[in-house]
């Protein structure tokens, strides 16, 4: 059996994708290939970690940039299948019911179709999120290196931001602004969703 520390094997890997239906992008397959697929960091040692990289130390070799509360430790991929079905659910969710208690539709998704199922049929067809911790998922499609890493609050409305252009941007703490989010590689849905809602913040 494999220690919770240690990456994941090239079969486990396999079997995700294989239950869940979609396929690991190839830059966060060898992340979690080398890296444990749950937090390094109990309560304690995060804060005292996040102390010493906010007096100047940097990162290790090796070593993950922690998440910024306990709870946003690495998503564990060897958790039960009910816990990481509800975590591929979770963004789903959360524009599902805005799309039920919204006339939300973006141009350039074409006619908005008049049927609530058709609509959901619709989500159904976007881009598989892949939680990488907490709220902050990367999108399964294109299944090549470079995607960037959304953070979607569980809330209506929508509320997304980039946490980072992509996976080596987001561990080492990468933008979070609007002005800057537009460096990310344009995901089919997501981004629109995504854009869309910056240009109505204020």
């Amino acid at each position: 059996m494999p220690r919770s520390d240690d990456g994941l094997r090239e079969d486990e890997l396999a079997s995700l994708e294989t239950t869940f239906g979609f396929r690991f992008p190839d830059d966060l397959r060898a992340f979690l290939r080398r890296r444990p697929p749950i937090s390094l960091y109990d309560r304690a040692t995060l804060t005292v970690r996040l102390a010493e990289l906010e007096a100047g130390e940097t990162l290790a070799a090796n070593e993950p940039r922690p998440p910024e509360e306990e709870c946003w430790g690495w998503m564990d991929w060897r958790g039960t299948r009910p816990e990481i079905e509800a975590r591929l659910a979770s963004p789903f969710e959360g524009i599902a019911a805005y799309f039920r208690e919204s006339e939300y539709w973006l141009p350039q998704w074409g006619e908005r179709p008049p049927a609530l199922e058709d609509r959901m049929q619709f989500l159904s067809n976007a881009p598989v999120l892949i939680p990488i911790g907490g709220q902050h998922y990367m999108a399964a499609e294109p299944s090549d290196a470079g995607n960037p890493i959304f953070s979607i609050a569980s809330c209506c409305p929508i509320d997304m931001i980039v946490a980072g252009c992509d996976l080596a941007d987001y561990l080492a703490g990468g933008p979070r602004s609007v002005a800057t989010k537009g460096a990310a590689r344009h995901i089919r849905f997501w981004s629109d969703v995504l854009y869309a809602r910056a240009t109505t913040r204020t």
